[in-house]
């Protein structure tokens, strides 16, 4: 009898030092992060671990040795995931998860990425035709203790991707297509190009003013550099000057430009309606995402 109590207890305790400890967190000396950014409903996903210098001088030439094969982080290799076609660098890369890797030396790094996403950092893949291949230069900053990848700037078709560890700045350009071009083909912009007088069914000052009945202003539509554009005057400062972006036949959304003539933002829950005959616009309604009119215009005879 005692054997079989003695046994029992043997496999309890057993059991109990081989299952697994409840964790409440685990620290790493590169601990895991994420990045990620939205630009016109291309999202861009980064996922890597963050080593820290730790007095350790030279980061590059020292701890990364020159020519070697590094993913810039630690642990697994970083992810950089898109969900639509990107350019990187003026190069295409197509939606999917990529591993990312650096051949890191004194004057100009190679950036590639691999497309078995899942790989250790010290199992670098071999050159294959599937990998996306590019060089960039490295520039010196601040001195950042712990390595980060962030986006410095972004804009309505595109991104800096920044990497830093210590003083090292790598950065690199992501540029999205656009859901909405921003071109039209001249022939078919001159049906809408000329001068209209646009009557406000509401107080475009959003109460500001007397705000007595409608208002009027005029709208002129004119086609510049592959545009097809747009003058208020007068007008709320954010409708002086827009780009008609097409979402349908003879439907627009209008486009905020930056002071660089880029565009800004696309306003759409604003459409544009234009009334053609004949190939020839005679008015349109400006409507908001409620359908509601909130402004209408009449082409004028004379420019």
């Amino acid at each position: 009898m005692s054997f079989r109590i003695s046994a029992a207890l043997t496999a309890a305790l057993a059991a109990t030092l081989l299952a697994p400890m409840p964790v409440a967190g685990q620290v790493r000396a590169s601990e895991l992060g994420t990045v990620g950014q939205t630009i016109d409903g291309t999202v861009i996903a980064i996922e890597y671990s963050r080593p820290k210098a730790r007095d350790r001088d030279p980061l590059f030439g020292g701890v990364v040795h020159w020519g070697e094969h590094w993913t810039p982080g630690a642990n697994w290799a970083t992810t950089f995931e898109v969900n639509r076609d990107i350019h990187l660098n003026g190069h295409p890369v197509a939606a999917g998860k990529y591993s990312v890797w650096m051949v890191v030396q004194p004057d100009e790094w190679v950036v590639y990425l691999d497309p078995e996403a899942r790989a250790f950092h010290t199992d670098p893949p071999d050159s294959t035709d599937a990998q996306i291949r590019f060089a960039v230069v490295p520039e010196e900053r601040p001195f950042l203790e712990t390595m980060t990848m962030w986006f410095p700037e972004t804009s309505a078709t595109g991104a800096i991707l920044a990497t830093q560890w210590g003083t090292t700045y790598v950065p690199m350009e992501i540029t999205v297509e656009p859901s909405r071009p921003i071109t039209l083909a001249a022939e078919a912009a001159e049906a809408y190009m000329g001068a209209y007088r646009l009557a406000w069914a509401i107080d475009p000052d959003e109460g500001e003013g007397d705000g007595d009945g409608p208002r009027e202003a005029k709208f002129e539509v004119y086609y510049e550099d592959g545009s097809l554009m747009a003058r208020v005057d007068p007008g709320p400062p954010w409708f002086r000057q827009l780009v008609l972006i097409e979402i349908a036949d003879d439907w627009f959304n209008p486009g905020i430009l930056d002071e660089d003539g880029q565009l800004y933002d696309v306003m759409a829950g604003l459409t544009l309606e234009f009334n053609v005959e004949s190939g020839h616009a005679k008015g349109f309604d400006l409507r908001w995402i409620t359908d509601e009119v909130i402004a209408s215009a009449e082409r004028e005879d004379s420019m």
